[in-house]
């Protein structure tokens, strides 16, 4: 009923404004980050062109305030997700790591870098959160609390904002402070699978592990997790993207590369290394090329990966960003039969846009600066603050 609902108000915003909008060669698009600055914390919105060209457009207040870990850095939460969308619902979410809340937006599917809060920020549940992730339907949302009270919390995603759902606060027991030391021993990610069945948090550790609670028909989660193991070699499991078809992910990990984790079947995990890398903590998939984009923050390297049906992966190309760009998070959009992977680079505060056209065929066709929209705008941004990336196509 509530995605219903969601498609219904969609639906009547699309009529209403169909008499008057000029008529689109694609779907609307746009991208968000979040500044997290402890002033004040904002989703800055770009917009999306049908070539992929990225125009930052609105900065919206989340109502909550943003941190910074322990550590000295880039990288304010040693995690990927820190705003989340859901395509289905058109809700988008973040974080407000300073606040210990969560912020729930709805998405014009006209105009898509307009934001409007759903209700007022809540209670994440715990102490730090640092990521969040829609169900498949886009109807509950979980968050991923990396503190001293670290663990996740699920909530329904409807238009009078987040409603905790019972049984669905669950603890990671992670040896931790507010704000979080790390990266080892940290929380890294969290996601739910293609079939919504289960919802995983990654965490990094020597060697880290994946937990799994089950998910039932109501949001609510198994009382413990399964821990799965991160396979010899590796041991900072930093993201997942699900590989299709399978219950194996590929997850980014700073301590050799990347890993392959099935969470079906151990045997078919193993973690590879990437010579020279640094910090390869940031990932995301092409539907187009089928293959999955590894970031560098430490080496400004973009690692192409692809993985065969029998879950073996190999290093299909490396793309070296500009010296000193220092790229995080990522997030992939698919638009005319082409991927855009859109870019946070907070060493030169930019957004890179990557044009994805083919396997082995990636080109950075733009960077869109940061400093100057924010100095347009009056809000402040700092490099060490910036965090996430997600992408969002309306269905009109």
């Amino acid at each position: 009923m509530r995605l219903l609902a969601s498609s219904v108000v969609a639906a009547v915003l699309f009529g209403l404004a169909s008499a008057t909008a000029p008529i689109r060669s694609h779907s609307p698009a746009a991208a968000y980050f979040i500044t997290n600055e402890v002033s004040g914390n904002y989703v800055v919105a770009g917009s999306i062109s049908n070539t992929g060209s990225l125009t930052l457009s609105t900065a919206t207040s989340t109502g909550g305030k943003g941190s910074h870990n322990n550590g000295t850095g880039p990288d304010p939460f040693f995690s990927q997700g820190a705003v989340a969308t859901s395509q289905l619902t058109s809700y988008l979410a973040t974080v407000n790591a300073g606040s210990n809340t969560v912020s729930l937006f709805f998405i014009n599917p006209l105009d898509p870098t307009h934001l409007e809060m759903i209700g007022s920020p809540v209670s994440s549940g715990g102490e730090y959160p640092i990521a969040v992730a829609f169900s498949p339907l886009g109807d509950n949302l979980c968050v991923l609390n990396g503190g001293a009270k670290n663990g996740v919390q699920c909530y329904q995603a409807c238009f009078s904002g987040l409603i905790p759902i019972a049984n669905s606060k669950r603890s990671l027991g992670l040896a931790q402070t507010t704000p979080p030391n790390g990266p080892p021993g940290t929380a890294s990610t969290l996601v739910f699978t293609d079939d919504g069945k289960y919802l995983i948090a990654a965490t990094k550790g020597m060697p880290g592990f994946l937990a799994v609670w089950d998910v039932e028909s109501d949001g609510s989660l198994s009382s413990s997790f399964t821990k799965v193991a991160v396979p010899s070699g590796g041991g900072l499991p930093f993201s997942l993207n699900q590989i299709p078809g399978t219950k194996a992910f590929v997850a980014s990990d700073p301590a050799s590369g990347y890993d392959v984790i099935d969470i079906a079947d151990s045997t078919k995990s193993a973690s590879y290394a990437i010579e020279g890398q640094a910090a390869s903590c940031w990932s995301a998939r092409s539907q187009k090329t089928g293959n999955y984009y590894v970031v560098d923050a430490g080496t400004a390297t973009l690692n192409e990966v692809h993985v065969d049906s029998n879950l073996k992966a190999s290093l299909v190309k490396q793309y070296a960003y500009a010296n000193g760009t220092t790229p995080l998070d990522a997030d992939v959009a698919s638009l005319n039969n082409t991927d855009y992977l859109y870019q946070l680079m907070v060493g030169t505060m930019q957004v890179g846009v990557v044009s994805l056209p083919a396997a082995g065929q990636g080109k950075v066709i733009q960077t869109v600066d940061i400093s100057a929209f924010a100095s347009n705008n009056s809000i402040t941004v700092s490099s060490d603050h910036l965090a996430g990336m997600a992408t969002y196509i309306s269905l009109f």
